[in-house]
């Protein structure tokens, strides 16, 4: 099972890369938590609207490449079987900052 700021690889539906990293953003609060999560995409694209993701931001593990760029905008859901393995864990202040970027894209409002 895996949990929000968990960083692993798991399916590519983008492009013909069998696998991408992804970040963990949800907790137990899912309603499936004990089968799947949800996971924003991690690219070595830097985008404007893209969080950055270094060395720096883990409290474990890493990224081949650094920095990496989370996509707050491009949400997956995978069952914990889909997933091939861990990377790292994230520090919680990088995935809050991930996750309401994300929440930003449903809900505009300012002070979630």
């Amino acid at each position: 099972m895996y949990s929000r700021g968990d960083v692993v690889k798991g399916p590519n539906p983008f492009s013909s890369d069998p696998v991408r990293p992804y970040v963990a953003l949800s907790n137990d609060t899912h309603p499936f938590f004990r089968n799947e999560t949800v996971y924003a995409a991690v690219t070595s694209t830097p985008r404007s609207e893209a969080i950055p993701i270094t060395g720096e931001n883990f409290e474990s593990g890493g990224l081949p490449v650094d920095p990496s760029y989370a996509s707050p905008w491009t949400i997956l859901t995978f069952k914990h079987g889909d997933i091939l393995e861990q990377e790292g864990v994230l520090s919680e202040e990088t995935i809050r900052r991930i996750a309401g970027n994300a929440a930003r894209y449903v809900d505009p409002d300012p002070n979630l």
